[in-house]
């Protein structure tokens, strides 16, 4: 029987299904001779059995079910062979994976004290900044109560002294200006400043630690 012959019998069979379903299936094993050859059709005949039995087969299952042609591995063209290329793509991720932690592991007397020299800064620049902004804070306080102080024992000096109330209002009077000035600034620099720098200082320890595109 040849590829010609089988395939008529074969559409004879189905002349039973839908048009669409006849097409579908006449489509896929017309393909499948073709992937197996010429020289191989003896071959296909024999794998799919007669062809009344394998139109009966459709019929009851009005479906062609597709499976993987053994010829197609040739041309790429199998069904399983999207699932063994992510498999072996998964398999080969591990072992990268795998292959990266020893790298790292053996190599961490190398790179661990640098990596960890550059944490160490970064973590001391930030504490030294926020040490300068708290010392920052509590002497714009001290010099805001001491010109209040200031101010006070000036005027206790009104009746008496009056050049030294005035001498105690003005210096109380620019101790608590400078003050306020000295805590506006601070906290301009608390929320401008401080934050850009220790994001800044983050994303540069965390770019060993990216993965590259």
């Amino acid at each position: 029987m040849t590829k010609d012959e089988y395939l008529s019998i074969l559409r004879k069979e189905l002349q039973a299904l839908p048009h669409d379903e006849q097409t579908e299936a006449m489509n896929y094993y017309r393909n499948y001779f073709e992937d197996a050859g010429d020289e191989n059709t003896a071959s296909v005949i024999e794998e799919l059995g007669a062809p009344e039995k394998l139109g009966a087969y459709i019929r009851s299952n009005f479906a062609c079910v597709p499976g993987k042609s053994p010829y197609a591995k040739e041309k790429g063209e199998g069904a399983g062979d999207s699932g063994k290329k992510r498999a072996i793509a998964d398999k080969t991720n591990g072992i990268n994976m795998l292959l990266l932690i020893l790298l790292l592991t053996f190599t961490f007397p190398i790179w661990g004290p640098i990596v960890l020299g550059l944490l160490a800064a970064a973590f001391g620049i930030i504490a030294a900044i926020i040490a300068v902004m708290f010392a920052g804070v509590i002497a714009a306080a001290a010099l805001f109560l001491a010109g209040i102080i200031v101010i006070v024992v000036g005027v206790s000096f009104l009746f008496s002294t009056p050049l030294i109330t005035v001498l105690g209002l003005g210096a109380g009077l620019f101790l608590l200006g400078f003050a306020l000035l000295c805590g506006i600034l601070f906290i301009w620099v608390s929320t401008k400043i401080l934050p850009p720098v220790i994001r800044g200082i983050v994303k540069v320890c965390s770019l060993p630690f990216r993965r590259k595109n």
